[in-house]
């Protein structure tokens, strides 16, 4: 814009430019991107799948619906689907909306979708996370370790509080 940083001091002062280089700067912050690897051991946790979500979003996402979204795609994955179910996007988008609504939490359906196809997205690239076509299984569902899993993270925000 201008040639000489003098021009920009002169025209616009120090005030300006130093309000101007901080708000970029928390931009910058605000729009960190994390580098994941899916095929890292810890690939299908709720802190990388926390962080995969916020790289694939354009949206603010605040802590207390990330939980929450957690808990009810954790109940939809573990137990609506269980092992040898075949998740889909428009069921996964239903239930964690439904879940978010019986916790009194509003949120868009449509921001609902945008997170969920990037964690499916993710979830395809993690060795072992779904199963591969030709594989023959006994489905069955996992409701007591979903409810210690989010009993513990509960307890464990708790005790970081």
């Amino acid at each position: 814009m201008f040639s000489e940083p003098k021009l920009f001091l002169e025209k616009f002062g120090w005030n300006t430019l130093s309000s101007y280089l901080c708000s970029r700067i928390q931009i910058m912050l605000s729009m960190e991107k994390f580098l994941l690897n899916p095929k890292a051991s810890n690939a299908f946790t709720s802190e990388v799948m926390h962080k995969v979500v916020l790289n694939g979003v354009d949206f603010e996402l605040p802590e207390h619906i990330w939980d929450a979204i957690d808990d009810a795609f954790g109940n939809y994955w573990n137990v609506e689907v269980g092992y040898g179910g075949w998740p889909d996007l428009n069921s996964a988008v239903t239930s964690i909306s439904n879940w978010l609504q019986n916790k009194n939490i509003i949120f868009s359906i449509n921001k609902i979708e945008t997170i969920v196809n990037v964690m499916f997205d993710w979830i395809e690239q993690v060795p072992g996370a779904t199963l591969d076509d030709d594989e023959v299984v006994i489905p069955h569902k996992f409701e007591k370790k979903e409810e210690m899993r989010q009993f513990l993270k509960h307890l464990e925000k708790e005790n970081d509080d």
